[in-house]
């Protein structure tokens, strides 16, 4: 396979808590304050999202969403050593916190620390099973790994617990397409298209897949599907399909 041709897709789901959705129980000020946090991320105010975060964990220190969601709001901008600093501290405050194993594997993966990565990712498996986006994650870096077997265990069961789960779909049509079985990998990629009709690097491989099973017609129809998306196809993709197929559309 010509690995130029394929673009993986990273599943950083950053998950801000808001208030109503955890277990613990805090002051009506806390509550009131992580509140006003939240909306601020959520409007990409990061810089007073942090300021709320901050007044939360000076009033209580041990407030594991405070430090979480201040983790988030730091890896949004970029710092990730403060990001994990703080999902270190929740962990440490709450060794069953799976948000916070969760959002520390996605800081590991953006620093390319893969192994530490798939540590957090299992271990959010192991407090949240039903975790789907864990499983996503850690399937990828598997991946990565060249452990399809695992990967492709990680994606059946994201869709097993979601069967709209398109990302789980794309992967494992990656990976279906890596271990030789085309077929398996254009129904996945269409059943990603099916769930998200505007989902472009799904487009993008089938006209790889089709490329290489030489169903010429299929694959230049899937690149203009890029194209009207607003997608960009890979040169060396087109100079090929054009020789193959004897065309140039």
């Amino acid at each position: 396979m010509n690995k130029g041709w394929h673009v993986s897709i990273m599943v950083a789901v950053n998950m801000i808590v808001l208030i109503s959705a955890v277990k613990n129980v805090y002051s009506e000020d806390a509550k009131e304050t992580i509140h006003r946090g939240v909306v601020y991320a959520k409007k990409g105010d990061l810089d007073s999202a942090i300021s709320e975060f901050n007044k939360v964990i000076a009033m209580d220190p041990k407030n594991v969403d405070a430090y979480n969601n201040r983790g988030l709001a730091s890896a949004t901008k970029g710092n990730l050593d403060q990001a994990i600093a703080d999902y270190n501290k929740a962990v440490e405050i709450d060794s069953g916190y799976s948000l916070a194993y969760y959002n520390r594997g996605l800081a590991y993966d953006a620093k390319g620390s893969i192994g530490l990565a798939i540590s957090d990712f299992s271990k959010t498996i192991e407090l949240d099973p039903k975790n789907g986006y864990a499983y996503v994650n850690r399937g990828i870096d598997y991946m990565t790994q060249s452990k399809y077997d695992e990967a492709l265990s990680d994606f059946n069961q994201a869709i097993k617990l979601n069967p709209n789960n398109h990302y789980a779909y794309y992967h494992r049509g990656w990976i279906n397409d890596v271990k030789g079985d085309p077929d398996k990998a254009i129904a996945d990629f269409s059943k990603v298209i099916e769930l998200d009709p505007k989902f472009v690097p799904a487009f993008s491989y089938l006209s790889i897949v089709y490329f290489k099973k030489k169903d010429f017609d299929k694959a230049w129809e899937n690149i203009h599907n890029v194209e009207s998306l607003g997608g960009k196809v890979d040169p060396n993709l087109s100079e090929a399909l054009k020789k193959e197929s004897k065309r140039d559309r």
